[in-house]
């Protein structure tokens, strides 16, 4: 069972904290990053996810694309999640009647 983690960005550093245990991580230690539809992804200097949390906490776009911002000045290496589109966009010949 996993405990509920705070994590707060800061230009200097990634805390990650469980409520027992505090880990502070430079940015530096960081080689690249991933994000999913649902996920960020931080993976270590060994390409190990050092941290990973659900954006589902992040409810205002405005913040997201802040931390966005934070995380590719600080990461070289990534992938942010292609943008939400507001309709369906269908493949392979399109609609059919």
């Amino acid at each position: 069972m996993h405990r509920i983690s705070r994590i707060e960005f800061t230009p200097e550093v990634v805390r990650v904290n469980d409520g027992l245990v505090e880990n502070v991580y430079q940015w530096v230690s960081f080689k690249r990053y991933h994000e999913t539809n649902n996920l960020m992804i931080l993976y270590n200097i060994d390409d190990l996810p050092s941290v990973v949390f659900s954006k589902r906490g992040i409810t205002d776009d405005g913040v997201l694309n802040q931390l966005r911002a934070l995380i590719s000045d600080h990461i070289r290496e990534g992938i942010f999640a292609p943008p939400k589109t507001a309709f369906t966009v269908i493949q392979n010949g399109g609609l059919r009647g």
